[in-house]
Order: structure tokens, then C-alpha cells, then sequence
């Protein structure tokens, strides 16, 4: 099978356009025993109006994936390769203050913690007028403050607890009041990195309904960055699995967890209990993640996969097409 050289839409039925585009995308980190490449040669399209799961280990890359779709790449680490299109726009070819623009503004994110997100010292309601207001010149404290309390109520928190500061709130409530931040301006792309990590499973499966919810109301896009393949299979529509830094498989949720094409993503999926199955067994995946500061010289995963062969351990595999999904794996290679 001929390998592709970049992301696309394999989709023939599906017309949706991308809003944004990740062509060739490397992220480095420099660090005393020399650079760690936290990201390296990423492609991906996320189409408007979708939800796609970002998936893998802890340290693959998901959330430096994140940030990097708003420019913002905690120093020292920096982008050194590639391009991100948001509209057909290079957001990293913009100045600061065209970044400032986006951010919030029409790209959101929310963040693990909600607790250590917001501020302490302010009330709820200050903390989304101070977002309207800074992004909105003309909108007056009232306006704001009658838009954060409609906000609250779609999110099923009543208008009272806007007074209230974030200690005083659950883990749910405070939760949905970073989505409240995020939808305060009406952005088209939310960016939820690991939204339920400190959620107990009720208020959990409550928090996946609300996702679905305001997918719907408000017709967002959105990039769902976790390590809960529950969620993932409950809410995404497609998925990227992350491995070392790269994405190592993207397709449609229900393919790829029906059958998994790359050895990780199935490695993945046979580590998770499932009640479903006859055999409710675990099979532990055998070694570590890479060292991203001496990565392997072909295949990120090849230490740690059942079929590799010479050429997996001295070639990186390229992209190739198979079943209506993108695999990097030379398995493939062959195959239609």
C-alpha cells in the first residue's frame, strides 16, 4: 500500500472542512544532557464541528499537542518545525498580540486542575467577566456579568454560586466553570486536557453528558486530550493515538476500537478492563516509553512490539492507509 505523505481526510462520505491543520510538527525542549523532542513530525486535521480524542501513555505528547495549538509553549521549550493552520491562517507565523486574539477568544482550553487554574482570591463571577471584558472592550460589567450567569445555568449551576470562590465549589462544579470560561467567548474550538482526572465516576458520567450537551448547543469543536479510553469511546468521534511523541494511528472511534490496527493502540486496549469480554483478563503491555532524549532510531514503538523486524528498528515507517484509517506501522506497508 503507497504511504501518504500527509494527513487527510479519508472519509469520502464526509465533507466537513478543517479548522485546523498540524503539518510537520516538532516540539522541543532543550535540557542540560542536551534537546528532548517532545513532538516530532506531527500531521493532523480536526474537522469542524467534531470531537477527536487525543490518546496514549502519560508523556507521549497529548498535552504538549495542546498547547501547541495556541502558541503557547511554556519556555524553554519552543516550536521548531512545522505549521499549525487555524483557518487557513499560520497562527505561528502571528505576533503576540494576534496569538492574544485567538486564545480564548475563538481557541479554548481546560485545564487537569480546575483548583490550581483559577484564581483563589477572586469570585466565580470574576473570573468570567475579567475574560469577556478583556477580549470585548464595549461590553459593560453588567452585560457580562448577565452572560456568565446564563452560561452558569446551561452548565446547571445556579446564579447564586457566582459569588462564591473556587474552594467553596465541588470538583464538578468547579469543572464546569472552567467550560464556562471557555465558552464565555463563544470559541469554536474547546480543548479539554484530562477533564476528569480529578472527578469521581458519577459526577464523571455527568461531565460526559455535558460535553455531548454543549457540542450541541453551541456546535464547538472538540479536542478531547486524555488517557480514559472510556471516554474516548463514549464521546469521540475520531481518534489519535500518541505514542513517544507521535501519532501512531487515527481513524474513526468505533474502527479503531473495534479493530485496532496499530500493535500500541491494540497493546492499549488489551490493558483496560472490559466487562464486555468473555475473557476479562489484563495483558500488561511489556517495557517503558521511550527516552524521548535518545529516541529509538526507527520506530518509536519497536522495543516494545511483538512483530518487529530489522527494518522497524532502523527505519521510522511512514504513514500508510488502511481500513479507513492512518497507520504508521510497517505492517501495512503491503496491505490494501
Amino acid at each position: 500500500m503507497k504511504a501518504k505523505n500527509e494527513i487527510k481526510n479519508i472519509d469520502k462520505k464526509s465533507q466537513k472542512k478543517a479548522i485546523i491543520k498540524v503539518r510537520n510538527l516538532e516540539v522541543t525542549f532543550p535540557i542540560r544532557q542536551g534537546n528532548v523532542i517532545a513532538l516530532d513530525d506531527i500531521n493532523l486535521d480536526i474537522y469542524h464541528g467534531e470531537t477527536i480524542g487525543i490518546v496514549g501513555e502519560s508523556g507521549c505528547g497529548k498535552s504538549t499537542l495542546g498547547f501547541s495549538l495556541l502558541n503557547s509553549i511554556q519556555s524553554p521549550g519552543r516550536i521548531t518545525k512545522g505549521e499549525i493552520y487555524f483557518h487557513d491562517e499560520n497562527i505561528l507565523n502571528k505576533t503576540k498580540k494576534e496569538i492574544q486574539r485567538i486564545r480564548g477568544k475563538q481557541i479554548s482550553m481546560i485545564f487537569q486542575d480546575p483548583m490550581t487554574s483559577l484564581n483563589p482570591l477572586l469570585r466565580i463571577d470574576k473570573h468570567i467577566i475579567e475574560t469577556i471584558r478583556k477580549h470585548e472592550k464595549n461590553v459593560s460589567k453588567k452585560e457580562a456579568l448577565e452572560r456568565a450567569a446564563y452560561l452558569l445555568d446551561k452548565l446547571g449551576i445556579v446564579r447564586n454560586r457566582l459569588f462564591d470562590y473556587p474552594h467553596q465549589l465541588s470538583g464538578g462544579m468547579r469543572q464546569r466553570v472552567m467550560i464556562g470560561i471557555g465558552l464565555a467567548l463563544n470559541a469554536e474550538v474547546l480543548i479539554a486536557d484530562e477533564p476528569t482526572t480529578s472527578l469521581d465516576v458519577i459526577v464523571e458520567a455527568q461531565f460526559i453528558n455535558l460535553l455531548n450537551q454543549l457540542k450541541d448547543d453551541f456546535g464547538i469543536t472538540l479536542i478531547l486530550i486524555t488517557h480514559n479510553m472510556g471516554i474516548v469511546a463514549e464521546i469521540s468521534d475520531r481518534i489519535a493515538v500518541m505514542y513517544g511523541g507521535k501519532i501512531m494511528e487515527i481513524g474513526d472511534s468505533r474502527l479503531v476500537f473495534k479493530d485496532p490496527l496499530h500493535p500500541y493502540t491494540q497493546g492499549l486496549l488489551k490493558s483496560i478492563p472490559n466487562i464486555a469480554l468473555d475473557d476479562n483478563s489484563l495483558e500488561p503491555m511489556p517495557g517503558f516509553p521511550p527516552d524521548l532524549l535518545n529516541p529509538p532510531k526507527g520506530c518509536r514503538f519497536a522495543p516494545r512490539c511483538k512483530y518487529a523486524t530489522e527494518k522497524c528498528f532502523n527505519e521510522v515507517p511512514p504513514v500508510f492507509e488502511y481500513r479507513e484509517r492512518l497507520v504508521s506501522c510497517f505492517l501495512y506497508e503491503k496491505k490494501k
